[in-house]
């Protein structure tokens, strides 16, 4: 399901839901509001979280890596909670030929796309990629390497993670036992810790 994607990817790169809030600038508390299901991500969230983590929306929505324009389109409308009708009246055609973009990818007529996008509240590049313009030059998020025995150490970073690089992550981690280790040192009624 999509809210479990999304916590996967925060799990695994070790994001939790405040950090994620705040460095895609969403309303605070969002997050958790989702996984809760008391609100469903906005096509602008889905596409936000999609860039931070650097997969494509189609991921986060299905679990799948590469999907057609006329799923993306049906996954866009269903997750702005529209019927095909709504969207075929502000597209301007019938019901029934709105429902053939949404199952024939070889139906979508490319002067289709604009208008469709603009109703789904994404690029016609978007819709047609999965991709928004932006990202196709963009270099990819780094993906850090936190020690396993860090993992629940909560650490933040002025600018957020992608502001560092992997050696200064590692500094960090460095530093974090260090810190450990000096605690357990004056437990044991040392006065100073040297790490050596």
């Amino acid at each position: 399901m999509l809210i479990e994607r999304i916590y996967g990817l925060m799990e695994e790169r070790g994001v939790t839901a405040a950090q994620l809030t705040r460095e895609i600038s969403l309303t605070n508390g969002l997050v958790t509001q989702w996984k809760k299901g008391l609100q469903k991500p906005s096509t602008d969230a889905i596409i936000k979280i999609s860039k931070y983590f650097n997969v494509s929306t189609d991921y986060i929505l299905l679990g799948v890596v590469d999907i057609k324009p006329n799923e993306r389109l049906r996954n866009l409308r269903e997750v702005m909670g529209l019927t095909q009708k709504e969207v075929a009246d502000r597209v301007g055609v019938d019901e029934q030929t709105y429902s053939t973009y949404e199952t024939d990818p070889m139906y979508l007529p490319l002067d289709m796309f604009k208008k469709l996008a603009s109703v789904l509240g994404v690029s016609a590049y978007y819709l047609l990629t999965g991709r928004e313009m932006q990202d196709v030059n963009a270099p990819p998020r780094p993906t850090f390497v936190i020690p396993p025995e860090l993992k629940d150490v909560k650490v933040a970073f002025s600018g957020g993670k992608s502001d560092l690089t992997q050696e200064e992550v590692d500094e960090v981690a460095e530093f974090v036992k260090f810190l450990k280790a000096r605690r357990e040192s004056r437990k044991k009624g040392n006065s100073y810790y040297c790490l050596r």
